[in-house]
């Protein structure tokens, strides 16, 4: 898992802007992890954080429960792991010294991905459907592509406190193998590993000054 480390380096992209009230004054600067974003809004002192290469964390292991006999003939994934995680495309710090609950309106970006190693290219499209079904978490793209898209939030900040977000995607990591069962018998076993995203995240808290 990535290490957060925002001082590798201090390449300044943006210089600090005085404006006048209500706007918002800026200074942006790039290091090898992460690109931070300082602002002030109003009473608001606002610190975003944008990784080029998402920071994977709080992750999830769930139960795996051991296949049963079937006299079945096909193909089945079996699961080996699971893993529940999220994806961290941006964090972001609010300190609202004022004694008025105040709000963040802002545009982030957030990735959409599925990969991994799920047989051939005449494998992948039954491979894949297999692989979903059996974990129960469908994927937001195909298999094998990756995108990024925008998504606003507001985000209410309250009164005399500081106030931090992490946004990003849902992710599932999984491997095992897909088996071939002629009535109830596995006949040949391919091991497979996925790691995909499902849906977007917007986690918020706030502490007291």
């Amino acid at each position: 898992m990535k290490k957060l480390n925002l001082l590798i380096s201090t390449l300044f992209l943006g210089l600090l802007i005085s404006l006048s009230t209500g706007e918002i004054a800026f200074a942006k600067v790039k290091t090898s992890d992460s690109v931070v974003l300082k602002e002030k809004q109003g009473n608001l002192k606002i610190t975003s954080i944008y990784y080029p290469q998402p920071i994977e964390y709080d992750f999830h292991d769930e139960a795996i429960i051991s296949p049963m006999y079937i006299p079945y003939t096909g193909d089945e994934y079996e699961v080996a792991t699971k893993t529940l995680y999220k994806s961290k495309n941006w964090g972001t710090v609010v300190t609202n010294n004022s004694s008025l609950n105040d709000s963040v309106t802002r545009t982030v970006s957030r990735s959409k991905f599925a990969n991994g190693s799920i047989g051939t290219s005449a494998e992948t499209a039954v491979n894949w459907k297999l692989i979903q079904g059996k974990i129960g978490i469908n994927a937001e793209v195909s298999f094998g592509t990756s995108t990024t898209v925008s998504v606003t939030y507001t985000w209410n900040i309250p009164a005399r406190s500081t106030t931090t977000i992490s946004t990003g995607s849902l992710a599932v990591k999984t491997s095992g193998n897909i088996v071939h069962y002629s009535n109830g018998l596995a006949t040949s076993r391919k091991a497979v590993n996925a790691n995909y995203s499902y849906n977007e995240y917007s986690d918020k808290t706030s502490t007291p000054l």
